[in-house]
């Protein structure tokens, strides 16, 4: 029979199988220090301790091995949208194991992990058909725009818009394009000669 979840239980469990100097306490009075009192979420991540700060703002805290990968993120949230939250990092707290610390809006919605029936058995592939909605999901992303990414001022991106037109650079002769082997190693030719000038030269 499976063990009831427990919420305490499973932080008190993250903490001391982390091995990091950082107390629940600490985390708390971060986040708390930058927004409304906090209440950790239902559902605790393997390698991340989560709270609820307020209604619009959560801070995780999560262990060295699963750190977010802040520029992936950004990429996320220009390809989706509203859909992915915004991230932003602020350091690590701890002495030893330290916990890097994120903060995120809070999304509307109900949690996948949440909203799954795990009442019936589930199929041996369900781990599968897990990985495949996440890539399907990418997929059926829009392409992005270069106006996602910024660039610096000296570096704009080429004008796409359908008004834009560009001079099309003139042909260049195929005898001009290809090497003659057998001049290769050739001198340059000469300079021509000089016209012989119109006047004698002076009696000697």
């Amino acid at each position: 029979m499976a063990t009831a979840y427990n919420l305490d239980n499973a932080i008190d469990a993250f903490f001391q199988e982390s091995g990091t100097t950082a107390t629940r306490q600490q985390c708390d009075d971060f986040a708390l220090a930058r927004g409304a009192p906090v209440k950790p979420v239902p559902i605790q991540g393997t390698f991340s301790y989560t709270v609820l700060a307020g209604a619009s703002k959560i801070f995780q805290f999560r262990v060295a091995s699963s750190v977010i990968d802040i520029e992936l993120s950004r990429l996320a949230s220009a390809t989706h949208g509203e859909l992915v939250p915004s991230c932003t990092y602020h350091g690590t707290i701890g002495s030893s194991q330290p916990l890097s610390i994120y903060e995120m809006n809070n999304l509307p919605g109900t949690p996948y992990i949440l909203a799954r029936d795990t009442s019936i058995p589930q199929p041996l592939d369900s781990a599968a058909r897990q990985h495949k909605t996440v890539r399907d999901l990418a997929k059926s992303a829009p392409p992005l725009q270069s106006s996602d990414f910024p660039r610096p001022p000296d570096q704009p991106f080429p004008d796409s818009s359908p008004n834009h037109t560009t001079t099309p650079l003139p042909a260049v002769p195929e005898s001009q394009t290809r090497s003659n082997p057998s001049s290769r190693n050739s001198p340059p030719p000469s300079p021509p000669s000089s016209p012989p000038s119109r006047h004698a030269s002076p009696p000697s």
